[in-house]
């Protein structure tokens, strides 16, 4: 079948401009590792005046990706904990983060970074978010 320009089997066709973009990224799956990580002037959460220190360093899961490596698992990881310490350094987190989707995608998440002690109770857990951001 073929249609000729003014005329086509639905009736009457203009002959106009189409202009358009196109943008493509790929996706990808990225695994993102973290090394040199310290904390300064952590709250003293046990009773000796020190506290047991570990990272958990997540970025929200992606639902409509939930069979997906970096779609919803491997979306968390946890660092070794450091014991009796108000001054942690961890020189490597273990294992990669994953995460699968474009560059951009990447860009545009936010990595929440949580500093939790080892030993702590629920009380000092739920008091924990307002001493995030200050301290690492």
């Amino acid at each position: 079948m073929s249609l000729v320009p003014g005329r086509g089997r639905l009736g009457n066709i203009g002959v106009g401009t189409l202009a358009f973009n196109i943008f493509f990224e790929e996706v990808y799956d990225f695994e993102l590792e973290f090394v040199e990580w310290q904390g300064r002037d952590l709250y003293a959460a046990d009773e000796g005046g020190t506290s047991d220190p570990y990272l958990v360093l997540s970025i929200k899961a992606d639902w409509f990706k939930l069979f997906q490596k970096g779609g919803v698992s491997g979306r968390r990881i946890t660092s070794d904990t450091e014991y009796m310490t108000l001054f942690p350094k961890w020189p490597e987190i273990p294992g990669p983060l994953h995460y699968n989707g474009t560059w951009s995608q990447l860009q545009s998440e936010i990595l929440v970074v949580q500093a939790r002690s080892y030993q702590s109770t629920a009380r000092e857990r739920a008091n924990e978010g307002h001493r995030r951001s200050g301290f690492i």
